[in-house]
C-alpha cells in the first residue's frame, strides 16, 4: 500500500503508527516487568538467585517496618526486640533503649517475679534472656536481678514440658552461660539433663506427648525448635562432653540426624508444612532456622526440595504485600507469624552472609543494665548480615516499580510525540 496525500491515506498512516506505538509501549512494559523479582511461590522453580534475593530484601526490609509499627515494645514483646536486634532491621531512635526501661520497670514491679498467675512459665525467663542477649545486657544483673537464678531447678525449669526444655537449653548457650547453684532440696538443673531431656522425648520420630503431631509423626515446630537447642552439642562434641548427659556423643548424633531426616520426610508437596492439620508460616519459620544453625541451606539442599519448592520458598507464599505474613494462606496479617518469619529470614540472611547462627550470641559484649547507667546496645555481628544489603542498598520493590513506570511513560510520550510530528508533517504536506 502507497502512502498519499488524502484522508484516507493519512489516517491508515495513522492507525499503523498508532498500532506500531502500542506494540511498542507493551514491549516496553513487558520487559521492564521482566526485572520484577519473581514472587517465588512455593509452586515457582523458575526465579533465579538473584530474583530471589530481591524479593527476599523486599520482604525483609518492609516486614521490619511493620514490626516496628506494632507499638512500642515492653515485656512480652521479646520475639520482635530479637528478631530486629539479630536481624539488624532498621528500628527508630531509642526503640530498644525503651525496650529495655519497660522490662526494667516489670522487673521492679514485681520484684523479679515474671512467672505470672500460674507460678510456673519459666519460658518467660528463657524468652527474657534471649532477647536481652541479643541487645548486650548482662543477664545475671539486669537491674539489679539476677535471670538465671530462676533458671536452677530441673523440675521447676521442664514442668512446661518439652517447649520449656529446648529454650532453657537455647537460652542457656546463647552466651554460654553458667547455671547457679539450686537452692537447697531443690533439682539441680544441668544442661545433661536437658539435653537428656530432649532425647528421651521422642520428638524426632514419634512426636512428644502433648503436641501435634502429623500423620507420619513428628509435630514439624517442635522437631525443629529441639533440633536448635541440639545443635550446638552436635557440632561440637567437647561442649557436648562438657554437658554431662547420659546419652554417648553418638546417640546424639544419631537422634539429630534422625530428626533432619523426620523434618524431610514430613513435607508437603510443595516444600512447606503442616501442623495442627494446618499448612502454615510458623513452621516452615523454625525449620529455617534449625537447618541454618546446622548449616544446611533450607533452599538448597536436595533433601528439602519438594517438586520445585522448599521450606524458604513456602514461608514466602505467606508474605502480605506491604510486609508482614499470615498464618495460614486464609489469613489477613498474623503478628506472631509476622514474628517468627522476619528471625527465620534473619537467619537465612545470616546464614548466607556466614554471621554466626540466629542463637549463637557469643560475640556480643555484655553489660549490667540500669536505667541511670548509660548503657549502649550491642547487637554484636548483626552487621555482618549482609545478605539483604548486597544490592547496593536499593530498595528492590520501589525500584523495579519505578523502572516499569518510567518506561511506560516514556512510551506514551514517544507516542504522542509521533503522532505530533505526523500531524505536523500533514499540514506541510509531507504525507
Amino acid at each position: 500500500m502507497r502512502f498519499g496525500a488524502g484522508k484516507d491515506s493519512f489516517m491508515t498512516c495513522k492507525k499503523r503508527t498508532a498500532i506500531v506505538a502500542i506494540m511498542f509501549v507493551g514491549l516496553a512494559a513487558a520487559s521492564a516487568l521482566s526485572f520484577l523479582p519473581s514472587e517465588c511461590s512455593a509452586s515457582d522453580g523458575g526465579a533465579t538467585d538473584g530474583q530471589m534475593q530481591e524479593r527476599l530484601t523486599e520482604m525483609y526490609e518492609a516486614t521490619a517496618d511493620v514490626m516496628t509499627g506494632f507499638g512500642e515494645p515492653g515485656f512480652g514483646n521479646e520475639w520482635i526486640v530479637f528478631a530486629l536486634a539479630r536481624g539488624a532491621g532498621n528500628v527508630p531512635d531509642g526503640y530498644f533503649e525503651g525496650y529495655l526501661e519497660r522490662v526494667a520497670d516489670k522487673l521492679k514491679e514485681t520484684d523479679g517475679d515474671l512467672l505470672g498467675s500460674s507460678g510456673k512459665k519459666y519460658t518467660e525467663y528463657e524468652r527474657t534472656i534471649i532477647a536481652l542477649t541479643s541487645l548486650g545486657v548482662d543477664v545475671s544483673d539486669m537491674a539489679g536481678y539476677n535471670l538465671l537464678a530462676r533458671l536452677t531447678d530441673y523440675d521447676r525449669v521442664t514442668w512446661q514440658g518439652l517447649n520449656a526444655a529446648d529454650f532453657a537449653l537455647i537460652a542457656l548457650d546463647s552466651h554460654d552461660y553458667e547455671i547457679p547453684q539450686v537452692e537447697t532440696g531443690g533439682n539441680q538443673l544441668t544442661r545433661g539433663k536437658l539435653i537428656d531431656n530432649i532425647i528421651a522425648s521422642g520428638v524426632f520420630s514419634q512426636g512428644a506427648e502433648g503436641d501435634a503431631a502429623s500423620e507420619e509423626g513428628g509435630d514439624p515446630d517442635m522437631s525443629a525448635i529441639s533440633l536448635q537447642a541440639l545443635t550446638p552439642y552436635y557440632r561440637d562434641e567437647s561442649k557436648f562432653d562438657a554437658a554431662g548427659s547420659q546419652y554417648t556423643y553418638a546417640e546424639l548424633q544419631a537422634a539429630v540426624e534422625e530428626g533432619i531426616e523426620k523434618l524431610s520426610s514430613i513435607q508437603n508437596p510443595d516444600g512447606g508444612y503442616t501442623s495442627w492439620d494446618l499448612r502454615n508460616s510458623e513452621s516452615c519459620a523454625q525449620v529455617i532456622i534449625a537447618l541454618t544453625g546446622l548449616g544446611i541451606d533450607p533452599a538448597g539442599d536436595p533433601r528439602f526440595k519438594k517438586n520445585g519448592g522448599d521450606p524458604l520458598s513456602s514461608l514466602m507464599s505467606f508474605y502480605v504485600p506491604g510486609g508482614g505474613f499470615m498464618h495460614t494462606a486464609s489469613d489477613g496479617l498474623n503478628h506472631i507469624a509476622t514474628e517468627q518469619a522476619y528471625y527465620a529470614l534473619a537467619a537465612y540472611g545470616r546464614f548466607k552472609s556466614g554471621a554466626k547462627a540466629l542463637y549463637d550470641m557469643r560475640d556480643i559484649g555484655l553489660e549490667p543494665y540500669d536505667v541511670e547507667s548509660n548503657f549502649s546496645v550491642d547487637t554484636g555481628d548483626a552487621s555482618r548480615n549482609t545478605f539483604f544489603s548486597s544490592l547496593g542498598g536499593k530498595r528492590p520493590g520501589i525500584t523495579t516499580a519505578a523502572i516499569v513506570t518510567a518506561v511506560i511513560v516514556f512510551s506514551v510520550l514517544a507516542v504522542f510525540i509521533t503522532i505530533s510530528r505526523l500531524r505536523k508533517k500533514r499540514k506541510n504536506g509531507g504525507i
